[in-house]
């Protein structure tokens, strides 16, 4: 660390666990031998399951509920714990979360069944043996209309750190730069610096956005896998220059 110079507090975090196993397996690489110290797990994820027989028990970290509404992948579209029945205002016709924040926005949808079905994917975040310290949004919906003060009355209730934009900044990467860049360029902190680790092969090929190849999330985000463990940032964490940091 340079004489003089405070060093950089980083909160790191890994988004999408339980997405998939290959994101388990790769947020597990990153925890034991890179710099992820935060884990944001989706309840209703398919690979649920195997994110706690792999992830729940690794120490120093802290679990996040990433509470999710949306789903905006071409062909993997997240389903409601609640029946959809019972949360008819936040799916699609066929029982899906819709694409994206917005479209709730457009049509309106009840704040009673979006608190109903945020606690019970936390409830069975729990059931499966993680032990959340705090909570975030896939997508960022918070800004949706009456979300926001649901959200910190909801994460008050339920003693968890509630990750807001406005108290915790984000790390920014400008365009093309990489990730140890952008480390290198900051100053000060804590920042969030927000991840999706993920493994090259065929379940992660499967994710992809509309209009856009097959395969390009998949190596984006195994890219992020092995940007995650950069030696160089190692280093930094070794000489005490960069702090990494935990919501709780």
């Amino acid at each position: 660390m340079s004489p003089g110079k405070p060093p950089l507090r980083l909160l790191v975090r890994a988004d999408d666990a339980a997405s998939a196993r290959a994101a388990n397996e790769a947020i597990a690489e990153t925890v034991a031998h890179g710099i992820v110290r935060n884990v944001s797990v989706m309840a209703v994820g398919p690979a649920l399951d195997h994110a706690a027989g792999l992830l729940k028990d690794l120490p120093g970290v802290a679990f996040g509920l990433h509470c999710t509404l949306n789903a905006e992948w071409a062909t993997r579209r997240w389903r409601p714990l609640l029946p959809p029945a019972d949360i008819p205002s936040l799916v699609e016709q066929d029982g899906a979360f819709t694409e994206h924040p917005k479209r709730l926005a457009e049509r309106g949808f009840s704040l009673a069944e979006l608190e109903a079905e945020l606690a019970a994917q936390l409830a069975r975040l729990r059931a499966v043996g993680f032990r959340p310290s705090y909570l975030d949004t896939h997508m960022g919906f918070q800004w949706l209309p009456g979300v926001g003060p649901l959200l910190a009355a909801f994460a008050a209730r339920e003693g968890l750190a509630l990750d807001d934009p406005a108290t915790h900044p984000r790390l920014r990467l400008p365009e093309g730069a990489t990730l140890a860049g952008a480390i290198a360029e900051a100053n000060g902190g804590p920042f969030v610096c927000i991840t999706h680790p993920g493994k090259v092969g065929e379940e992660m090929n499967a994710f992809h956005l509309p209009g856009r190849w097959p395969g390009l999330v998949s190596a984006e985000r195994d890219a992020e896998r092995v940007a995650l463990q950069d030696p160089a940032l190692l280093a930094r964490v070794a000489d005490g220059s960069l702090v990494l940091e935990r919501y709780a």
